[in-house]
């Protein structure tokens, strides 16, 4: 959830920018451009406001190159940072357990990034719900009280709109000319008021039904709709006041261009006339002939400055709009990318900018061993390098501010010294959101030497993997495992474990030797395409009765404790 919501506030400010940007360009190119222009240019604004696409530009250093052996460095904003000056506690080379007495207490159910979920969605369906329930209210009330026009103007609307679903009618419950309705259009006139002369009819009808070839109602929804993504967003709420305003300028500019010079001042003394005496309800969506009094000044003046746009308007017009989607293709990262650049180290190796990622079981390729059935089973690694990072706590690397020794889980390289945002990244490569989100501490083999887990997310919560990290050669060593190999973890240090390609199913434990770690494994069934036919423990046959027995004994223990990863918790533990 957290990741959504800075994707959502990265969507809002990259699109208030561009708003922004069309605001302080508007006055600049009033006259030089078609007032259609501004009109369609919104439309860019709406998209990048709503669509999460487009190359990024990060507001945080976008990349860093992988530390040097044995140093301390600050790692990016979003991540808990302690001081480089922190020195190891005593004994760091072997892991403490956490004293019963001052165990943690479980995170909350729900954490800060849900409950700003939670009130986002709820603000964005109440105003989406206020919008809907009033236009059918209104919209109810008007279709009530449709009456038939007089034959000639019905004619005259007719030869205008053949074979178009379109409906025309009078009705006393508005003030101004308007068009209603998104699946079932028709334009209403109001019933009262001063009576239209032919000529005047002429150009309210085709004002009402240029809004509806232009689909102006979808468009209205549209900003509805986006209004409603960012309502805490106060800018996105006054364009949309201002969409209104360049859609009623860009319709009476097509109006305008289908009359006569000496036509045009009538058509103004028409908005004048039919200005509507009162508004409609704040959320009703419908295109008016001129509902609010305060846009009549900006209508006023375009049409006494009307002039046919030349040929280097046309021009202008081009240049400005590929200007403005260039802008639009951009989208702010308020996250930065902590990638692992290839930066030698002191021992002369370097960091891979691409470093190997777990495999979909979690392993990498198995090594030569006697109960290996596959390559879920094994995580072969390189033997440990001498030059192991400077022995350093579990709590100083889950900080960030000491680096582990990270085995890719290839086999074919040897580990690097990478920090804690560095590995996550590999995890999801490409993903700015990705983050460890919380850890368990426990016993994985049994040895009484603890572990910790960290559990990997990226965008919108989904898993992206398990970080182990492990006390090793006098330092913290870091193993991949995906989100199908510590499947319920349990506080014993058992878990289930899968084959991503259907193969395998079952129950182990790890199993840590000098060149990285196998699962030793419990019970297991095998088969193909999720349909297991042979089921074992311990190596050897049983039935599908004992081995459903097992998995529900499996399932009685209890669960291993996740804790939020932050510098609070993580200094309860260490």
């Amino acid at each position: 959830m957290s990741g959504f919501l800075i994707a959502l506030l990265s969507l809002s400010l990259s699109g208030s920018l561009l708003g922004v940007f069309l605001l302080i360009l508007r006055p600049l190119a009033r006259n030089l451009v078609p007032k259609a222009f501004f009109y369609y240019a919104w439309l860019a604004v709406l998209l990048r406001l709503l669509l999460p696409v487009g190359y990024g530009i990060s507001l945080s250093p976008a990349s860093r190159p992988a530390p040097e052996t044995g140093t301390q460095q600050a790692v990016i904003f979003d991540w808990p940072v302690q001081a480089a000056e922190t020195a190891p506690s005593p004994g760091a080379g072997t892991a403490e357990p956490a004293p019963a007495a001052a165990e943690p207490e479980p995170a909350p159910a729900l954490s800060l990034a849900a409950v700003g979920f939670f009130l986002w969605l709820a603000g964005a369906a109440a105003f989406l719900l206020w919008h809907t329930a009033a236009y059918a209210s209104f919209s109810r009330r008007v279709r009530r009280s449709l009456l038939p026009p007089p034959s000639e103007e019905q004619a005259l609307f007719r030869s205008w709109t053949a074979g178009k679903r379109i409906g025309f009618a009078y009705s006393d419950r508005i003030s101004t000319p308007m068009l209603l309705g998104l699946l079932r259009p028709v334009v209403v006139l109001p019933q009262r008021g001063p009576a239209l002369k032919p000529g005047e009819l002429k150009v309210v009808l085709r004002h009402e039904l240029i809004h509806y070839k232009r689909g102006d109602i979808l468009y209205k929804w549209l900003v509805v709709l986006t209004t409603a993504v960012h309502w805490f967003n106060p800018l996105v709420h006054g364009m949309g006041r201002q969409i209104a305003l360049d859609c009623e300028l860009s319709c009476d500019e097509a109006v305008l261009s289908s009359l006569p010079p000496e036509k045009r001042k009538g058509y103004g003394d028409v908005l004048l006339a039919l200005s509507a005496q009162r508004g409609l309800p704040a959320p009703v969506t419908a295109t008016t002939l001129c509902e609010e009094k305060r846009q009549l000044k900006a209508r006023i003046r375009g049409i006494a400055h009307y002039r046919r746009p030349a040929r280097a308007a046309l021009c202008l017009t081009l240049v400005l709009g590929l200007l403005l989607a260039c802008c639009a293709c951009g989208k702010l990262d308020l996250q930065g990318e902590a990638s692992a650049s290839s930066t030698p180290n002191d021992s002369g190796q370097a960091s891979p900018s691409a470093s190997p990622t777990p495999d979909d079981s979690g392993q990498a390729p198995p090594s030569a061993s006697p109960t290996a059935a596959g390559p879920e089973e094994t995580a072969s690694h390189e033997a440990l390098s001498e030059e192991a990072p400077e022995a350093s706590g579990y709590g100083d690397v889950l900080l960030g501010s000491a680096p582990l020794l990270w085995y890719s889980g290839d086999g074919s390289s040897q580990p690097v010294s990478l920090l804690v945002p560095e590995v996550v990244a590999l995890f999801s490569p490409g993903d700015p959101y990705a983050q460890a989100s919380e850890f368990t501490v426990l016993d994985l083999d049994g040895d009484g030497q603890q572990e910790v887990v960290v559990r990997i997310i990226a965008a919108a919560g989904d898993m992206g993997g398990f970080l182990i990290l492990r006390q090793q050669a006098g330092g913290v060593c870091g193993f991949p495992a995906s989100s199908l190999t510590l499947m319920d973890l349990k506080e014993d240090g058992s878990f289930t474990y899968s084959s991503s390609a259907g193969t395998e199913d079952g129950v182990a434990f790890i199993r840590f030797g000098d060149a990285g770690y196998t699962l030793d494994k419990v019970v297991c069934c095998q088969g193909e395409h999720y349909e297991y036919d042979t089921f074992l423990m311990g190596g050897e046959p049983i039935s599908q009765e004992e081995y459903l027995a097992a998995l529900s004994s499996q399932n009685q223990k209890p669960d291993a404790v996740w804790y939020v990863l932050s510098e609070e918790m993580v200094r309860r533990f260490f």
